[in-house]
């Protein structure tokens, strides 16, 4: 056989092994439930960072100004208008250290923030305030994304792996993992067993 010819055989067996190895990967992913969309996974790319999460392929990384959701289409539900007397956001205003919780909705998810007025002396406008908490209860797998792939529908054992150089604490089936930075970033998934389906992440709390 010609050096060519042998050249050539091996190129074909090593893309071979490269498109099994892919293969492998890639139904591993599916039966884990983690994210195999590649643009939510190229957001986390260089970062080592548990407030970070990605919805409707927007990057968010938490604390983050509250307007920056208004800004990208997100809307207060009325309910929350209602039981806090708003009538305009623009006209609200938090105390020095305040807090006000409250749900968005866009597209047909919600979600709930809590956001406070960091500064210790002046009242700041709603739309300055800052998020530092963001929860969301079971959707869509890919709905939202965040470190190591995790989404909705994820298993435990992938949860793991995903989080594996982080302290895990686990309790009554849920994991919460913390960065043990001077601002404690913390994402906390809470394990469902839906009827019909595995035992899998079913909310998503990060802060």
């Amino acid at each position: 056989m010609k050096m060519r010819e042998k050249f050539a055989m091996k190129q074909v067996f090593l893309c071979a092994m490269v498109l099994g190895c892919a293969l492998v990967m890639m139904a591993c992913n599916r039966a884990s439930g983690l994210s195999e969309n590649e643009d939510y996974l190229n957001f986390f790319a260089g970062r080592d960072n548990l407030a970070g999460i990605v919805i409707g392929g927007e990057f968010y990384e938490l604390p983050q100004r509250f307007g920056d959701f208004i800004d990208r289409g997100w809307e207060v539900g009325q309910r929350s208008l209602e039981s806090l007397n708003i009538t305009e956001l623009a006209t609200v205003y938090l105390p020095a250290e305040g807090r006000m919780d409250l749900q968005v909705s866009r597209a047909g998810l919600d979600l709930d923030l809590s956001v406070v007025n960091l500064s210790e002396t002046e009242d700041v406008n709603l739309m300055e305030a800052t998020v530092v908490y963001l929860s969301s209860g079971r959707r869509e797998k890919d709905s939202i994304v965040v470190y190591g792939g995790i989404t909705f529908g994820t298993i435990p054992s992938a949860v793991q792996d995903a989080l594996q150089d982080f302290d895990i604490s686990e309790r009554l089936g849920n994991f919460q993992v913390s960065s043990g930075s001077v601002y404690q970033e913390v994402l906390t998934l809470n394990i469902g067993h839906p009827i019909g389906e595995v035992e899998s992440v079913g909310s998503i709390i990060v802060s």
